[in-house]
């Protein structure tokens, strides 16, 4: 399946963009399933294979 999904990019850098974009196009899965997100943003690649998301959730979304 296919979806489009759009974000409000007003005032956002493009790091914020690009992961307002990757969190949003998550959003919309309505039940668990394998997931193949493409992405070209070093920022997001790090979010997701570091572990700064978890880190970021457990602190409130605080110093990320």
């Amino acid at each position: 399946h296919e979806r489009k999904v759009t974000a409000d990019i007003k005032d956002s850098t493009k790091n914020a963009l690009a992961l307002k974009i990757a969190t949003k196009a998550l959003k919309v899965l309505v039940k668990p399933c394998d997931v193949a997100l493409q992405i070209d943003n070093k920022y997001i690649k790090n979010c997701v294979n570091n572990g700064w998301l978890e880190e970021w959730q457990k602190r409130n979304w605080k110093k990320s």
